[in-house]
């Protein structure tokens, strides 16, 4: 699991030509039927960076930021993403698309899949159920590979993009939550990633340099890795049962493309932070809009 310091920003994948960072946001809410009270920290900002690829601007980048303090009462926001393409801002508010060189946003009513030619990330808004302080909204972040890549070892890298180019699950420090009380978490993904903590941190949004950073490396081929690639798979920082962003990266339940998959909790989601994993009370969100679909009149379920 991951708590993160408040307000900082931590570099959650570095790879060459592309990074996400994000900021965590300490908050405190009730669980377990208002049983217990947790002072927790959600992921309140995503900021993806990326080359833009465009022919004669070499160097140029895009910075696209969603941002969890734009949704409002109906989980949506019109200008929920906002960034740069080169030096040209743009807002983004739902049903969007835009293209700035390699990447391509899209937007659902409370949601943005940014897309390049070697990775997708999507970012889903939703509320802070049972909220006592703190932000109202939190995001959930999603990552994989575009089509059949295949990583070099050590070609990735940041608190959860090096588990896309090492072998093996990264399993960590977890928070153990009691049944009622009041209780604080604490673990800082000790034990999963590389070094502390500290060595994630960014000085902004659009910082794509800290310790472990691959975003200036070379793309290395199969002969410069001694001829071993590794198959890339999925991770997500998603709202667990524990309704807490946790990172406890491990080989998980297999992908979809057949590939592993990357979570960073091991826990069962939980979409309305009712204790109850949504496999077993059906708490799918079928249009996108934070709400699970037992709750959402709008939806087509």
């Amino acid at each position: 699991d991951f708590r993160g310091r408040n307000g900082l920003l931590y570099c959650f994948h570095s790879a060459p030509g592309f990074a996400i960072n994000i900021k965590t946001e300490d908050a405190t809410f009730k669980l377990h039927e208002g049983a217990l009270t947790v002072d927790g920290s959600f992921i309140t900002e995503v900021h993806i960076v990326a080359e833009t690829g465009r022919k004669g601007k070499e160097g140029e980048l895009v910075h696209a930021t969603f941002w969890a303090n734009e949704l409002n009462d109906f989980n949506t926001g019109f200008n929920m993403l906002t960034g740069f393409c080169g030096k040209r801002a743009f807002f983004l508010g739902p049903m969007r698309s835009f293209s700035c060189g390699n990447l391509v946003i899209q937007t659902k009513h409370s949601s943005a899949t940014a897309t390049t030619p070697e990775w997708q990330s999507t970012v889903r808004g939703n509320y802070v159920y049972d909220h006592l302080a703190g932000p109202t909204h939190r995001l959930d972040v999603s990552l994989r590979t575009v089509g059949s890549m295949m990583l070099a070892p050590g070609q990735t890298h940041g608190l959860v993009g090096q588990s896309f180019s090492t072998q093996g699950p990264h399993n960590g420090k977890r928070d153990l939550y009691p049944a009622e009380g009041r209780f604080r978490t604490s673990a800082m993904a000790e034990g999963a990633i590389e070094g502390s903590a500290e060595m994630y941190e960014v000085p902004s949004g659009d910082a794509v340099e800290f310790d472990f950073s691959r975003f200036y490396s070379k793309r290395p081929a199969a002969a410069a890795a001694g001829g071993l690639l590794l198959p890339a798979g999925e991770a997500s920082a998603v709202d667990e049962a524990s309704s807490e962003t946790g990172i406890a990266v491990g080989p998980g339940a297999e992908a979809s493309s057949g590939r592993p998959s990357r979570r960073l909790s091991e826990h069962q989601s939980d979409c309305d932070s009712d204790g109850i994993p949504d496999a077993e009370e059906g708490a799918a969100d079928s249009d996108s809009d934070g709400k699970p679909d037992s709750r959402d009149p709008d939806s087509d379920n």
